[in-house]
Order: structure tokens, then sequence, then C-alpha cells
């Protein structure tokens, strides 16, 4: 059997509406999550032999095990029925690989991923996201013909710990490839790293500054999920016409938070709508009752932008629905099940929000159908409510074997072809990218993948809206160097 090394490091001692960008979830512990364990890393070793079954056509046939996609998405290309089949521009994308175990020498994926801490639901998603992809690779041909490897590190949330981290794995673990990072503060930190390092760094589940790409881009850093205006533009659109002009936003004061007032003010203000009042929280704040009570409910605003992730979302919504505020105003947060341990609290009924990946699964897409059904197999019963977080995860490394493939690479000695391919990278919609295309833009790095505006009644998610990863936006002007 192929083996994925997963190593785990620890420091020293009633419209409901919804933004997608937190991906920083409730923290609850996983049973993954070894909480005993220090700095000192524990291997440990997780059968990939049995890799999930996939569809090998857009017709949904089940295959024994997941094939690669092939061919390229040009115009034209046929899609799942139900799904965009948007023309995405040229460039490298996945080439067909015999379904055979990889045997070359292994390429390693360091992976910040924190499994403890206020966002340990996120990076426990992450990890689940790594190993399933990784299953996937090993089985079906690996990276140009390596098996892949993850060695994880826990970061707890810390930016400084995640530097510290991100070099240990580089200098000392000889990964050949970074990724992670929940909080924006931290994936930041490490981005500005990744030049130094010498290695090609890939955020993954949270990471929703829009600085990462926006103004921060370098040459060695990736994002394919989008976010912030990416998100935030055809949301507003949806939010005007439902509720109104006037809107209030609720976020955690910290690089995250401080993009989504940003993204929501140059979104609402693009539709003649404005953000009149802003409510700041400290991150981590114990005691939220002090802000929600701030929240108007007088008429003053149409609706509540709430911008948390993590145990935070959990609090905030909590005080929310205590208040009844939920029942007064219009509030769009993240509603996705999995942002609250795989079951949606009432304070989310009705909202209304976005994401990459809806909990529910699309309907008419066969690719997307199996994923769901490979997922609840491989994950644990608390976690089989794939949404967002772990899908993203699941891409990040997916866009990793691509690019690897089309540039050959070998690892980290190859990290410019590396660059070079991911930087041109066009995933065309099949099992490694089953919602649809990934578009990279090769001046910020910055992917694009189709964006669902998405309504919560109850536990089941309805998708309201479609937008095709070619239509939406770019994330701003940056140009890496």
């Amino acid at each position: 059997m192929d083996l994925a090394i997963r190593r785990f490091r620890r420091a020293p001692a009633r419209l409901l509406l919804v933004g997608l960008p937190a991906l920083l979830l409730i923290a609850c512990s996983s049973s993954n999550n070894n909480s005993n364990n220090n700095k000192a890393a524990t291997a440990t070793k997780a059968a990939s032999a049995a890799a999930p079954a996939s569809a090998s056509s857009a017709a949904g046939t089940a295959a024994a095990s997941p094939s690669k996609a092939a061919g390229t998405a040009a115009a034209g290309t046929a899609a799942p029925s139900g799904s965009p089949g948007a023309a995405a521009p040229s460039g490298p994308t996945q080439t067909p690989q015999a379904q055979v175990q990889a045997t070359g020498s292994p390429i390693k994926i360091g992976v910040l991923a924190d499994l403890t801490g206020a966002f340990a639901n996120e990076g426990n998603y992450m990890k689940l996201g790594v190993d399933f992809a990784i299953q996937h690779i090993n089985a079906t041909g690996g990276i140009n013909g390596h098996k892949v490897e993850a060695v994880y590190a826990d970061p707890k949330t810390d930016p400084a710990e995640a530097v510290r981290l991100a070099r240990e794995l580089v200098q000392q673990d000889n990964v050949d490839v970074l990724m992670g990072g929940v909080g924006s503060n931290e994936c930041l930190a490490v981005e500005q790293q990744a030049p130094q390092l010498g290695v090609v760094y890939v955020s993954a589940t949270g990471c929703a500054s829009d600085v990462f790409t926006s103004t921060a881009c370098n040459k060695f850093s990736f994002r394919v999920a989008p976010t912030a205006n990416q998100t935030t533009d055809p949301e507003s659109s949806y939010l005007v016409k439902s509720a109104g002009t006037k809107w209030g936003v609720m976020y955690a004061d910290y690089a995250f938070g401080q993009s989504q007032l940003k993204a929501y003010k140059d979104s609402l203000g693009k539709l003649g709508g404005s953000v009149t009042v802003e409510i700041p929280v400290p991150l981590n704040e114990s005691n939220v009752s002090p802000y929600v009570s701030k929240i108007p409910t007088d008429g003053s605003i149409n609706g509540l932008v709430v911008a948390f992730g993590g145990a935070d979302l959990v609090r905030i919504m909590g005080a929310i629905q205590q208040f009844g505020i939920n029942k007064k105003v219009a509030i769009t947060t993240q509603a996705s099940k999995d942002f609250f341990g795989g079951t949606a609290p009432d304070a989310v009924d009705g909202s209304i929000g976005v994401t990459i990946h809806p909990t529910d699964g699309i309907p008419g897409n066969t690719y997307d159908a199996q994923f769901d059904a490979d997922w609840k197999k491989f994950a644990p019963p608390e976690r089989v409510t794939i949404g967002v977080h772990g899908y993203t995860a699941y891409m990040a490394v997916m866009s990793i074997r691509a690019a690897g493939d089309a540039g050959k690479v070998n690892g980290k000695a190859d990290t410019q072809k590396w660059i070079a391919a991911f930087e041109n990278l066009n995933m065309p919609q099949g099992p490694d990218s089953p919602t649809g295309p990934m578009i990279m833009n090769k001046n910020d790095h910055q992917g694009r993948m189709n964006v669902y505006i998405i309504q919560e009644h109850g536990q089941k998610e309805d998708i309201l809206q479609t937008v095709p990863a070619a239509e939406v936006p770019q994330i701003g002007s940056c140009k890496v160097k």
C-alpha cells in the first residue's frame, strides 16, 4: 500500500444574508487531533491504497478509483448537465494518467494546519481535505510519477509560529512545497517568507484576506479559491435587490474582517449602496454581547454583514439569535453547515451567502456528486459535511498536482518550472476539479472558481445563482515580480 506520511508538530511550551470568505470555523476537535503532542513531531502513517471512486465521464459512470480529468477547458468542452461550461483561457491543463500507484521518490507537501486553537474546525477540515487529495493522487500516478506525502505542523493561529514552522518544514523537513495557514494573519506572514525559502506556497482553507493577492502578491505564492470582491460583488447585487442599499458590517478586527469590510464597501458602492454602520470586534473576544447590542434594529439599516470565522462566528451568531436580531434585520454571514460542525443553527435560517462548494451538492453535476459520495466514505462522522473548508484544501493540493504534472517537476529543485506552470494553470472540470474549472491569473496568482449564491432553509441549502469561474471578477491589479 502507498502510505502518506502525516507528521503533527505543535508549538513549544427573515432574510439572513451571508458572505463567504471567513472560512474560519468553530474550534472543535476531530479524532485526528492529538492534544498531547508537543513540538516534537510524532510520525504516523495512513494507508491510502484504497482510493475513492470517482466519476469517469460526464455521464457519471463510476470508476473503481478516481481518474484524472483529461482534455482542456476549451470553448465547447462538454460539462455535466447543470454545471457551467464556460470557456477558460488557454494554459497548462491536467493530462490523462493511468490509474496506477505512484512509484517515484516522494514529493513532500508541508501543511500548516491549525488543528488546535480558534480555527481548529477549519484546520481539521483542511487536514482531511489534504489527506483525501493525496489518497486520490497516489492512486492515479502521483505528481509526475512521484507519490505524495504530507508533513503537518500546527501553528495554533499564531502568525509568528506559522513563520517559524514554515521555515522548519522547508529547512529541516525538506518539504518541496508549502501550503496552509488558516488565519489571514498567518498566511500573510508566511507569504512574505516564501521567496526567501525558495518554495511554492499555496494558501488553502481560510486565508481570505484580499491582501494576499490584491497587494502583497509575489512570485512564489498562489491562492486558488476566490475571495473578497470576487465573492462580494455577485453577492452584493443580490443583497441590494432583495433587502436594500443600507448595510452595517460587524467584523473580526484583523486582516480577514478588515478585508471583508473593504470588499463590502466597494461592492455595495458600485450598486448605489453603502455601509452606514461599522462594528469591529477583537479577534477571539469571549464576551460579544456588548458588540451585538450595537446592531441597529430601528430600520436605519436594511441588513447586516457578519464577517467572522471559527469560534468567533459561533459566539456572534449565538448572541444574535439570543437577542432576536435575526428576526428584525437581514443578516449576511457564514451559513454553510460546515462552519457550525455540520448542523446549521436556527440563527442562519433563511440566510443568503456565497460559497465555492455548496454543502448539499450541485444539481446535475455528476463529478461533484461522486466527490461528495467519496468524501462521506472517507471522513469521520463528525465531518461528513464537506462544505467549503475541506473542498478548498482538496483543490489547493490538486492544483499543486496539476502544475507539477504540467511542469514535469521532480521536487523542490524544479520550483521555477512549478511556478511557470502554476501561473498559467487552467484546470478543467473533472474528478480533480469537480465543481467546475479553476483558472489562475498569471499577474497576481489569484485563482477563480465557480461561485454559488446560496440560501439556508433549516438544514437544507439551496443554490440561488451560479457565477461561472470565467465570469468571476479579478481581485485587483497586483503584479508578481
